[in-house]
């Protein structure tokens, strides 16, 4: 239907309903054949290209020009949105139709195969570093330079470090999906998989992950994410 109505700009989401990145801009630009651009904060539009403001980790900006016609997966608006009048809906539901089409069957196929499922594999219980801020910061880098993360060592180590993330007492997606992904990893190196689990009062967390060691860093400036504290600790 799409390739009928030879639309000039396709506007997309980014975000999936599990916080993870929603994949329909991307394929639905493969299909088409046409340039995709995702987190998009701002386009201006000229006669055959636009110009797309994207977002990159760090606050970072990047304009970039994108020749029409083009896939766009929206990640903010310039400015708040503004809501139309009640009575303007009603009116425009008086007068508008929608335009039927008929289309062929569905192709409900091209979703992401499952080769196995299985529960998270039990391993070692947390490691909680205990004191003060300094205390624990001195103890995190010792066992770094343990596992020569800090340090170059001759040879490279095989042991993999996943830092957790989380939201509101849960663990995001993306973290059981790194682990996951290390998991593996370990298992073609021989190596092993380390969590590092940074909050406070979320000890009841560390018990999902998947990993031969977690170790958990309680402190009251961990309760909310700022940049300053995760790099501190």
């Amino acid at each position: 239907m799409i390739k009928d109505v030879q639309p000039d700009l396709i506007l997309t989401g980014v975000q999936a309903h599990n916080d993870l990145d929603g994949p329909v801009g991307p394929l639905l630009a493969e299909y088409l054949g046409l340039p995709y651009v995702g987190y998009v904060a701002g386009i201006t539009v000229s006669a055959d290209h636009v110009v797309v403001r994207k977002e990159y980790a760090g606050g970072l900006i990047a304009e970039m020009e994108v020749k029409l016609p083009a896939v766009l997966g929206i990640q903010a608006a310039e400015q708040p949105p503004r809501y139309v009048a009640y009575s303007k809906i009603r009116q425009v539901m008086g007068t508008a139709k929608i335009e039927e089409r008929a289309v062929a069957s569905l192709d409900t196929g091209g979703a992401a195969e499952v080769s196995r499922m299985f529960q998270p594999e039990v391993a070692e219980r947390a490691t909680m570093l205990e004191g003060g801020a300094d205390q624990i910061a001195d103890s995190l880098v010792s066992i770094f330079k343990n596992w020569a993360l800090c340090e170059r060592e001759a040879e490279m180590s095989q042991d993999i470090l996943v830092v957790i993330e989380h939201l509101q007492g849960k663990v995001l997606d993306i973290s059981f999906v790194m682990l996951a992904a290390a998991r593996q990893l370990a298992r073609n190196t021989g190596g092993s998989v380390t969590a590092v689990l940074l909050g406070f009062n979320a000890q009841g967390l560390a018990g999902n992950l998947s990993a031969d060691k977690v170790f958990y860093v309680d402190q009251p400036a961990l309760a909310e994410f700022t940049s300053d504290a995760y790099q501190k600790h």
